[in-house]
C-alpha cells in the first residue's frame, strides 16, 4: 500500500495529498501546479486538451463500438453492462525534438551480406507519458496538439481529476531518447537486418506539460471484466478490450 503524503500548495495554502514518486502536483482548489520539491521552480508551459464529452456522450461512444467492427459477439452492445467510468486529466510531456539517427550495417535477407549505411531522421512532439500505473496505448501520434489551451481549473468539468507527474522535464526527454530510438531502429531495419554501428543526436525545443482527458469506462460481459479507454476530447476510442468472439458452424 502506498504512503499518502500531505504539503501546503504554496499558492492557496490548501493541503494537498502526494504518494511517493511523484515529481509534480495540481493543485485540486486552485490549479497551481508546481514541483514536490518546493525549492524547484516550475517555469515550463502548462496546458490542457479541453474535456469536451460528458458521461452519457461516453456511453454513447462505447455503445456503437460495440455494436459496429469485426471480432466482437454480437450481443456485446445488448449484453454489456458499465460497471465504472472514471474521468482522468492523465499528465504527459510533450517534448518537441529533432532525431537524427546514422547507422550502418549488414543485409543478409537477399544472399550475401551486403554492407549498407544510412540516415533515419524526423522532427516530433513527442509524448511521454510522466505516469506509471495508467494503461494507456503506448503511442500517441494523432492527438490534436495544437487545440491545447492554458491549463485553467475553472474551465474545467466538475468531477475530472488532474493526476500528479512522476516523471519532470529532464526524465520526459530521456525517455523520449529512448522511444525515439528504438522507433527509429524499427524504421532503419527496412533497410538492414544486423546494425555494426548506430548513433542518434537529438536537438530538444522547450517541453510542454500537458493534461489529456480520458476516460477510463470498465464494463462486464458475462460476469467478465474489460476496459475501453476513451479521448475525452475528441471522442476517439483509444483502447477497448474485447470479449473473445463467439465463431461456431450454422
Amino acid at each position: 500500500m502506498s504512503v499518502v503524503r500531505e504539503m501546503r500548495c504554496p499558492h492557496c495554502s490548501a493541503p494537498l495529498h502526494y504518494a511517493p514518486g511523484e515529481a509534480l502536483f495540481t493543485c485540486r482548489y486552485c490549479g497551481y501546479t508546481g514541483y514536490i520539491d518546493l525549492s524547484v521552480q516550475f517555469k515550463l508551459a502548462h496546458s490542457v486538451l479541453p474535456p469536451r464529452l460528458s458521461a452519457e456522450e461516453v456511453d454513447g461512444i462505447v455503445k456503437k463500438w460495440m455494436e459496429t467492427g469485426y471480432a466482437k459477439p454480437r450481443d456485446l452492445a445488448k449484453k454489456a453492462e458499465v460497471k465504472e467510468r472514471r474521468h482522468l486529466l492523465v499528465p504527459f510531456w510533450l517534448v518537441p525534438v529533432k532525431a537524427t539517427t546514422n547507422y550502418r550495417g549488414l543485409l543478409v535477407r537477399l544472399g550475401p551480406s551486403v554492407e549498407k549505411s544510412g540516415k533515419v531522421e524526423g522532427a516530433y512532439d513527442w509524448f511521454v507519458l510522466a505516469r506509471s500505473g495508467v494503461k494507456v496505448p503506448a503511442r500517441i501520434f494523432d492527438l490534436p496538439v495544437s487545440e491545447r489551451v492554458p491549463f485553467n481549473l475553472g474551465n474545467l468539468p466538475a468531477g475530472v481529476e488532474a493526476l500528479n507527474a512522476e516523471l519532470d522535464a529532464e526524465g520526459a526527454k530521456e525517455k523520449a531518447k529512448r522511444e525515439i530510438e528504438l522507433f527509429h531502429v524499427e524504421r532503419a531495419k527496412e533497410s538492414v537486418d544486423r546494425f555494426i554501428e548506430l548513433k542518434t543526436e537529438y536537438e530538444f525545443g522547450e517541453p510542454i506539460y500537458v493534461h489529456v482527458p480520458l476516460w477510463f469506462v470498465r464494463y462486464e460481459y458475462r460476469k467478465a471484466p474489460y476496459e475501453v479507454i476513451v479521448d475525452g476530447h475528441s471522442g476517439k476510442i483509444l483502447f477497448g478490450e474485447l470479449p473473445p468472439s463467439e465463431i461456431g458452424i450454422f
